[in-house]
């Protein structure tokens, strides 16, 4: 249900499909001098991601990806649960830049269900992520494309014979800069789902925009780290009648 997805919806991730994506985990692993654990690593310090420089940070303050040029993350989270994995890696390009690409991230979006009176079927819970950022002179800067898609389509036999259709998407654009002592984040996102049968079409769509920033003052092993952070969404949906 998500781009570039190694699991087609409605299959069950085969033995073969699993010991492929592990094998090239661990060859991405080997190419690179570090991996990282990060959801694992903040969830047993507490919880606390956003007020350590951490690499999971990137979702938020775009800009920090530089900061973990070479490195290739894996969370594969649920036992038994073959499309709960994520898996990306920062690849550096040239003295000054990186590119990153995580595959099946988790966000938190539910599309109304009341779209297709029958159940929807569609989601968008999980998104790819493509990133660039590049080392300036006194701040790292970074950009982030977050796209997610799905779609279904069931034809009915009637009498009357119909088509209905699902649709869905998610884009999300965020940019950022970082550097030792401050991140600051910034983000806009479209969701859109739509429902069509025949003498029908549901549509639902929204908006959000965020800004995320913190500090870090102090030096040592003790410092004070102010976080502000800002969230506004709003959607509509609009039922059309037969």
């Amino acid at each position: 249900s998500t781009v570039f997805s190694i699991q087609t919806k409605g299959e069950k991730m085969t033995t073969l499909q699993k010991c492929i994506s592990i094998l090239a985990l661990l060859a991405l692993i080997g190419a690179f001098s570090t991996a990282a654990a990060t959801e694992v690593r903040v969830g047993t310090m507490g919880g606390v991601g956003f007020y350590t420089h951490d690499n999971s940070n990137i979702f938020f303050f775009p800009g920090a990806i530089y900061s973990y040029s070479g490195q290739v993350y894996g969370e594969f989270r649920v036992k038994n649960t073959p499309n709960s994995y994520t898996i990306g890696v920062n690849y550096p390009v040239g003295d000054y830049s990186v590119v990153g690409a995580y595959l099946n991230r988790p966000i938190p979006l539910t599309i109304p269900g009341g779209l297709n009176p029958n159940g929807l079927r569609v989601t968008l819970n999980q998104t790819t992520d493509l990133f660039y950022g590049k080392q300036l002179t006194n701040y790292d800067f970074g950009l982030k494309l977050s796209l997610g898609f799905d779609n279904f389509k069931q034809d009915y036999a009637g009498p009357p014979t119909s088509t209905a259709k699902e649709s869905a998407r998610y884009l999300a654009l965020a940019g950022g800069l970082s550097n030792d002592k401050m991140d600051f984040g910034v983000s806009i996102e479209m969701p859109y789902a739509k429902y069509d049968s025949t003498g029908i079409t549901n549509k639902w769509s929204g908006f959000g925009f965020g800004l995320i920033g913190r500090l870090f003052y102090g030096t040592g092993n003790t410092k004070l780290v102010p976080l502000a952070a800002f969230n506004y969404r709003s959607s509509n949906t609009k039922i059309g009648t037969p």
